[in-house]
């Protein structure tokens, strides 16, 4: 028997869009208030903060805390760590409403720490993934990538993201859970900000284990897909379209979207695929697309869509990141992704905005 999930649907995006919009406002007016230099001082400290969450994920201190509240002494005995560091690292925390310290020096979880439980709505692989030691090493590296717009994670471990993960299989998995979490995380955006009943069949390229296609197929009982990704990541998706009960609706397919995708669907699907790769890497993934998609075909890409203005962005700080990270990856514009599309053999047909950082762009073959 399939099991039963059930997704919020959620506010429509511009609910969000006017909620960040006041949040900037009251931060910048508070930042005008504060000397300039204590300003930039408080933006650095997000580092330590940042460090501190993580040492506190990978010490699983949410999940104790799941089990009831714990003194100091004993949340430091069951990490095995010093119990007056540890104190001052989560009383930190605490400052910033990630944990609550009651009187005794008592700790117990708060709705943020929730999300560094795993289960649904968890971020605990997507933030040990960010807060690694390799991955901090890359942001000492930015100087050298500005200078040269050079890869630091190239120069770090000699070789590229994704090679480097083939041969490292514990960081891989982390890697991969934590991009779980962010699909997790975006899945009732996206099925609350738009329709897929019009489909027949939709080909999520580049898929990973298959949450996205298994959340859109389980709210649409009439459609199919295929997940479609390199082998070793694939292979774990099984579990997922099992538990949902598809009856055959859901087809794995193995292969790599440099050489070819799968013919004939009407929806072709790709979530923050785009963004790991250069300009011309691109074009050669969504001319594959073009390819072996009908004419009357649907193609949707999710990514961080900065816009071109001073406003604070999620795509602008991904962007950092990609800069050290990746080999010629990149977040865009929706004029870099119409220039894309265009020399692809698709017109962008219009971005539909989500209440998660991230928008659905939707093209078209050309006329």
């Amino acid at each position: 028997m399939s099991e039963k999930i059930h997704f919020r649907k959620l506010p429509p995006a511009f609910v969000m869009q006017g909620v960040n919009g006041f949040r900037n406002l009251l931060y910048r007016f508070r930042m005008l208030l504060n000397p300039p230099g204590l300003t930039l001082f408080e933006m650095i400290q997000d580092f330590w903060v940042a460090k501190a969450l993580g040492v506190a994920n990978e010490l699983n201190i949410a999940e104790i805390l799941s089990q009831g509240d714990a003194s100091i002494s004993e949340l430091a005995q069951k990490t095995q760590t010093h119990e007056p560091s540890l104190y001052r690292l989560l009383r930190v925390l605490a400052s910033r409403g990630i944990f609550k310290e009651k009187k005794g020096r008592i700790f117990t979880n708060t709705y943020f720490s929730m999300a560094l439980i795993e289960g649904k709505g968890s971020m605990k692989y997507m933030i040990q993934s960010h807060i690694t030691s390799n991955q901090l090493a890359l942001f000492g590296e930015l100087m050298y990538c500005v200078k040269t717009g050079e890869n630091a994670f190239k120069k770090i471990n000699a070789e590229n993201t994704f090679d480097y993960l083939s041969a490292h299989p514990e960081e891989s998995e982390i890697f991969n859970r934590g991009m779980s979490d962010a699909s997790g995380m975006m899945t009732e955006a996206i099925l609350s900000a738009y329709s897929f009943k019009r489909f027949n069949k939709i080909v999520d390229i580049g898929g990973g284990e298959g949450n996205l296609l298994a959340a859109i197929l389980y709210e649409n009982p009439k459609l199919k897909g295929i997940l479609f990704d390199l082998p070793n990541v694939v292979e774990r998706a099984t579990p997922n379209f099992s538990k949902y009960g598809f009856d055959g609706r859901a087809e794995i397919v193995k292969g790599n979207f440099f050489t070819g995708v799968p013919q004939g669907s009407d929806g072709y699907l790709m979530k923050n695929i785009l963004h790991d790769w250069n300009d011309d890497d691109c074009i050669r993934i969504l001319a594959n697309i073009h390819q072996s998609m009908p004419a009357d075909g649907t193609l949707l890409l999710i990514e961080a869509v900065i816009g071109e203005d001073n406003k604070p962005s999620f795509g602008k700080l991904v962007d950092l990141l990609m800069l050290v990270g990746s080999t010629g990856g990149k977040e865009r514009t929706r004029m870099e992704y119409n220039s894309l599309l265009w020399q692809s053999g698709f017109r962008l047909r219009r971005v539909v905005a989500t209440v998660a950082p991230f928008s659905i762009i939707e093209a078209v073959k050309k006329d």
